[in-house]
């Protein structure tokens, strides 16, 4: 029969690996989506058809013009932090696949105490991705997931009282 604290170990893992699949997929879809925007973006064509189209206010063309830009420059800058978005975005969605893998060992490790250590570690690694990718839901779990493993990994190791020292 599996302690309290093991099957809280596993219930949290669960929600960890959910919550991060659909993290990665969500950051998946929106990063390829920008980055198609960002390739789309960057021909030569595209952006002389965007320079055309685009009618800038008087404040605006002498805002570029104090920057030293030209209308083509802003299109270009803007293709480019399109493309940085994206790959932000890819970014994030590896960060999330640590908390996926903590969560994955989170769920093997709640039915062996020995494997309990591994699984705090892990969901440490994983809380600190949840952090670093803004997938603070994720991290709060992978924190708690963590005080269950190392209160799993303690219940099996305890000593009862009364036991003999052995060597």
């Amino acid at each position: 029969m599996q302690s309290s604290s093991a099957k809280v170990l596993k219930g949290l893992s669960i929600a960890i690996i959910i919550i991060s699949i659909l993290s990665i997929c969500t950051n998946l879809f929106i990063g390829l989506a920008m980055g198609g925007a960002g390739i789309i973006a960057a021909q030569p064509e595209v952006q002389e058809q965007i320079s055309a189209d685009v009618q800038l206010d008087a404040s605006s063309q002498q805002a570029l013009e104090e920057m030293g830009l030209t209308q083509q420059d802003a299109v270009v800058l803007t293709t480019g932090l399109l493309a940085l978005g994206g790959i932000g975005l890819v970014i994030t969605a590896l960060l999330c696949i640590l908390c996926l893998v903590a969560g994955i060992i989170g769920v093997r490790a709640s039915s062996r105490p020995e494997k309990a250590g591994s699984a705090k570690v892990w969901m440490i690694v994983g809380a600190v991705a949840g952090v670093i990718s803004f997938n603070f839901l994720a991290a709060i779990l992978c924190i708690i997931a963590a005080v269950f493993a190392h209160k799993f990994k303690n219940e099996g190791i305890s000593v009862p009282y009364g036991t003999p020292y052995q060597q």
